[in-house]
C-alpha cells in the first residue's frame, strides 16, 4: 500500500547567515527561519486537523505542543526541512499556513520597525524560498521517509529564486539590527516574549561578543555593569517613536576596546586580579550528530523515525537549558544540530565540561 507525503524545505540559509556579523543579527537571523517553520507547523495542526502521528519530522508529541507553539523561548528550534503524511487537498492547506506564517512574522517585523505591515509581508514573501512537494511511495521496508524524500528536498534547494533586484528597504536585514530594540518603555518588547537571558542591568536583551567572553566576571565587584553602560550598552536608551534623536540603543557605536581595557584595570586593583586572557575570547560551538546518516539508514517505519526524531526534540530541549545555564547564547537547538556562542569558561566549569555534558 503507497503512502503519501508532503516535505517542505526553507531557504536561503546560506545567503541570509553570511550577512550577518553580530550576536544579536545571528539570533534574529535564526529566530526567523525557526518561526516560520514553527507557525506552518502549527496551523497545519489547525487548519488541516493533523495529529501528532501525521508529522515524521520534526515529530512532536501532543504533550510538548504547550511548550513548543506557547512557550518556547530563547532559541530556534524547528529545522529547515518539514515532512508529514498528507490527504486530500493538503497542498491547499498548506499554502494558507504559509500564508499565515509570513502574516505573523510580518507583523513582528512591522512593528519593531514602524513599518507597513503589507509592505514587509511582500518582502519575506519575495526573500525566502519555501519550496514543496508531495510525493506518492511505495511502503517499503527498504529505508524511511526521511531517506527517500531527502534527494527531492536536495533538488528544490538547488533551484534558487532569480531576484533581478533585491528590493529596498531590507526590512529583514533591518530587524536583525533592531532587534534588541523596545518599542515603548511601558510595553513589552519583542524579546520579553521570545527570549529569556537576561543581561547585567537585568534586562532581557541578547548581549555582545565582549559580554559573553567576559560573563564569568559579571558578578565581582569591579563596576561591571557601570562599565557596560558605558561603552557598550545604554540600558535606559530605548527606542521611541516619538523620539527618534535618541542615540540607537543596539550598541553599534560601543567601544570594546576602552571596555576591556577598563575592566582589566579594575581588575588589577584587587589583591588578585580575576581577570585572565580567556577573558579575550568566545567559543563558537557547532555541532551535529555522528553517524546520523548511518542510523536513519537502519530506521525503517514511521514509527522508528517518529520515535527517533522524538529522542532529538528532547535533547534539544536538555541543551538549551545547559548551555543557557552556562552562561551562553543558544542560537540554534534542533534535530541534530547545535549553534552557540559561549564563554570560554564560567565559574567552576569551562567549555569542555559543557561538551561533555551535552
Amino acid at each position: 500500500m503507497n503512502k503519501t507525503y508532503i516535505a517542505i524545505t526553507i531557504g536561503p540559509i546560506y545567503k541570509t547567515f553570511q550577512n550577518v556579523r553580530r550576536t544579536r543579527e545571528l539570533w534574529a537571523a535564526s529566530f526567523c527561519f525557526s518561526y516560520l517553520m514553527r507557525n506552518i507547523n502549527e496551523q497545519l495542526r489547525k487548519k488541516g486537523e493533523k495529529t501528532q502521528d501525521d508529522f515524521i519530522l520534526p515529530y512532536l508529541k501532543d504533550t510538548d505542543k504547550a511548550y513548543f507553539f506557547e512557550e518556547l523561548k530563547g532559541y530556534g528550534f524547528f529545522p529547515d526541512r518539514l515532512i508529514f503524511k498528507s490527504k486530500e487537498n493538503d497542498l491547499d492547506i498548506l499554502k494558507a499556513a504559509i500564508d499565515e506564517a509570513f502574516d505573523l512574522l510580518g507583523g513582528i517585523i512591522a512593528e519593531i520597525l514602524f513599518a507597513d505591515n503589507e509592505a514587509v509581508i511582500a518582502f519575506l514573501k519575495n526573500y525566502f524560498q519555501i519550496s514543496y512537494i508531495e510525493k506518492e511511495l511505495p511502503d517499503s521496508e527498504m529505508s524511511n521517509v526521511i531517506l527517500r524524500l531527502s534527494p527531492y528536498l536536495d533538488t528544490l534547494e538547488q533551484q534558487n529564486k532569480f531576484v533581478r533586484e533585491e528590493p529596498e528597504p531590507n526590512y529583514l536585514y533591518k530587524f536583525f539590527e533592531q532587534v534588541n530594540n523596545r518599542k515603548n518603555a511601558d510595553r513589552k518588547s519583542f524579546l520579553d516574549k521570545h527570549y529569556e537571558i537576561t543581561d547585567s542591568n537585568h534586562k532581557i536583551r541578547i548581549e555582545s561578543l565582549i559580554e559573553i567572553a567576559t560573563r564569568e566576571l559579571k558578578n565581582i565587584e569591579i563596576n561591571y555593569t557601570e562599565l557596560v553602560n558605558k561603552h557598550l550598552w545604554d540600558k535606559d536608551n530605548w527606542k521611541d517613536k516619538d523620539n527618534e534623536k535618541k542615540e540607537n540603543p543596539n550598541g553599534d557605536k560601543a567601544n570594546d576596546s576602552a571596555f576591556l581595557e577598563t575592566l582589566v584595570a579594575n581588575c588589577n586593583k584587587k589583591q588578585e586580579t580575576p581577570f585572565r586572557s580567556y577573558h579575550k575570547y568566545i567559543c563558537i560551538l557547532q555541532a551535529d550528530g555522528d553517524g546520523i546518516g548511518k542510523t536513519l539508514k537502519g530506521i525503517k517505519t514511521d514509527k522508528e523515525v517518529q520515535d527517533f526524531s522524538n529522542k532529538l526534540t528532547n535533547w534539544a530541549k536538555d541543551t538549551y537549558k545547559k548551555v543557557k545555564d552556562y552562561g551562553g547564547v543558544p542560537i540554534y537547538v534542533g534535530g541534530d544540530d547545535l549553534l552557540c556562542i559561549v564563554p570560554v569558561a564560567n565559574g567552576s566549569q569551562n567549555v569542555f565540561d559543557l561538551m561533555n555534558e551535552i
